[in-house]
C-alpha cells in the first residue's frame, strides 16, 4: 500500500508539472495562455491513474479479505488443536486408570494363585527342614546370608516317610 501511495503521488506530481507547463505568463501584458489540449491530456492521465490506484486498492482489499479468511482457519485450527493439548491430560488419565486396573488384576491373580498354594501346603501331612549355606563370595566382605534354615510346608504325597534321603518327588501309584 505505501508503495501504491507513493506511486501515485509520484505520477501526480507529474501531471501537476505538465499541467503548470501547459499554462504560460505573459509578461508583457500579464495575461495567461493556456494550452488547453495539453490539459484535456494530463486529465486524462491523471484519471487513468486514479483508476489503476482504485483497481489495484480492490484487489489489496480482496487480498486482505484473503488473510482474514485464512486468519480465520488459522485461529480454529489454533483452537483445535489448544483443545486437544487440554484434552490429552483426560486420555492419558484413562490410560493411566487403564494400568491400574490391570494392576490390580494381576494382584488378583497373584493372591489367588497364593492361596492355591498355601492349599496345597496345608494338604501335605509332611513337613521338610532345609539347611541352606552359602558358600559363594566369602571375602573380606561380612556376607548378610551365610546360613539361612527354612522351614517349608509342602504338599507331598500322604505316605511320605520320615526319611532322610527323602527327595520330596511325588510317586502316583494307580489303586487296585
Amino acid at each position: 500500500i505505501d508503495n501504491l501511495d507513493a506511486h501515485l503521488s509520484t505520477q501526480l506530481s507529474e501531471i501537476k508539472t505538465e499541467t503548470q507547463n501547459c499554462c504560460t505568463k505573459n509578461e508583457e501584458d500579464d495575461t495567461l495562455q493556456v494550452n488547453v489540449e495539453d490539459i484535456k491530456n494530463n486529465l486524462t492521465k491523471t484519471r487513468g491513474a486514479i483508476e489503476k490506484v482504485n483497481n489495484r486498492a480492490e484487489e489489496i482489499k480482496i487480498d486482505v479479505e484473503e488473510m482474514k479468511t485464512d486468519i480465520q482457519r488459522l485461529d480454529a485450527k489454533l483452537n483445535n488443536f489448544i483443545t486437544e493439548t487440554q484434552n490429552s491430560p483426560i486420555k492419558n488419565n484413562d490410560n493411566v486408570e487403564e494400568v491400574y486396573n490391570k494392576v490390580d488384576e494381576i494382584k488378583d491373580d497373584v493372591t489367588l494363585i497364593r492361596d492355591h498354594l498355601e492349599r496345597m501346603q496345608n494338604n501335605s501331612r509332611c513337613e521338610t527342614t532345609d539347611a541352606v549355606t552359602d558358600n559363594t563370595n566369602q571375602g573380606t566382605s561380612p556376607q548378610p546370608f551365610n546360613n539361612i534354615t527354612t522351614t517349608s510346608s509342602v504338599a507331598l504325597a500322604h505316605d511320605c516317610t520320615e526319611s532322610k534321603h527323602f527327595t520330596g518327588v511325588k510317586t502316583i501309584q494307580p489303586q487296585e
